[in-house]
């Protein structure tokens, strides 16, 4: 969820500037049979991994154990209960379809020598505020998880994060009457986005190519929080595109760098002019922003517009707006305006 920021007027022209946003968190659970590992958190886009190993072959046919801990990507000593907070399926491919062959934490799957990967899909409950952090838990269970997808595997209308978990090598250990598989499942915690209010700029002057920098900060409501964005606007209430150098203007988003205006998809409406850039439609597209434990709860985002005014009370009003998804997949808007005037 986010919130607006304050609007300031200008009786000559405008800019505004947009962008996307949605948070994601999950924690771990104690269990004794895991070493501990500490995560990364591992944020920004969460590219999709298919995997470029092959499983060994199966040797092994029975029952499996499998042990999950679930926990914050960002604070591993925070922990969510399987179940409640993420729920987990697993599933072997039997020609094009995904077949569920078991469920949750602690139980047991079978194998056979068919199946050398189960296919481990992790969901968010109905009124859960966490997102999947499938980088960082591909990256904590690099031995059993070759590789991860943001797929439909069930056919009811809702993707989820699928891993690919390689169930080759199992052996019985002393006092185990079953192989066991432990594997962690981090996670985010659905931050609240909202944007600092800069203060505007007077006097710029009539130089061609003024670069005018603009200090936004995108907070969180709370650290150890994550808010995933997946579309970047900048809107410009004038349609003169001569008053700026689209060239040498930029976008500096976290996790993803300098995107200048002339690499953003430009349009007009025939009062403003909008630079769009879109990361995807979906979790698996969006570029996660985090929060960690040792931060203040805000990230910077710096903008540049590089001005060509040519007369007096020329001006532009530069709006950032964030979109970002939700825990339930749905989005949420953050914006300020910053004015920048010729006197």
């Amino acid at each position: 969820m986010a919130k607006n920021g304050n609007n300031k007027s200008l009786m000559v022209v405008g800019l505004i500037v947009i962008l996307i946003i949605g948070v994601y968190v999950v924690a771990p659970e104690t269990f004794t049979g895991l070493q501990s590992v500490t995560s990364s958190g591992s944020g920004g886009v969460q590219t999709p991994s298919q995997s470029s190993s092959v499983a060994s072959t199966q040797d092994y046919e029975g029952s499996v154990t499998v042990n999950l801990v679930h926990r914050d990507a960002l604070d591993n000593s925070e922990s969510r209960t399987e179940a409640t907070n993420l729920t987990t399926t697993y599933y072997k491919k039997v020609g094009g379809d995904y077949k569920a062959i078991g469920s949750g934490t602690g139980n047991t799957i079978y194998v056979d020598p068919t199946i050398s990967t189960v296919y481990m899909g992790v969901a968010v409950p109905s009124g859960q505020s966490y997102f999947v952090a499938p980088a960082s838990t591909a990256e904590n269970n690099d031995r059993r998880i070759s590789g991860y997808m943001f797929s439909d595997v069930t056919g009811d209308g809702q993707r989820e994060w699928v891993f690919e978990v390689d169930v080759t090598g199992l052996q019985i250990q002393g006092g185990q009457t079953t192989p066991t598989i432990d594997l962690y499942i981090d996670s985010y915690d659905d931050g609240t986005a909202s944007i600092s209010s800069p203060s505007d700029q007077t006097a710029i002057g009539q130089t061609a190519g003024t670069n005018n920098f603009i200090q936004w900060e995108v907070s969180l409501d709370a650290v150890e929080k994550a808010d995933p964005q997946y579309k970047y606007e900048i809107k410009i209430n004038q349609t003169d595109t001569a008053m700026w150098d689209a060239g040498q203007s930029y976008v500096d988003i976290p996790n993803v760098g300098k995107v200048y205006l002339s690499d953003m998809d430009e349009s007009q409406d025939g009062t403003n002019t909008y630079y769009k850039y879109t990361l995807g439609t979906t979790l698996e597209d969006a570029n996660y922003v985090t929060v960690g434990s040792n931060d203040n709860n805000a990230v910077d985002i710096t903008g540049r517009i590089s001005t060509n005014f040519d007369a007096d009370n020329e001006g532009l009003l530069v709006d950032l707006k964030i979109y970002s998804f939700t825990s339930s997949q749905g989005t949420a808007t953050a914006s300020d305006q910053v004015k920048l005037a010729e006197q």
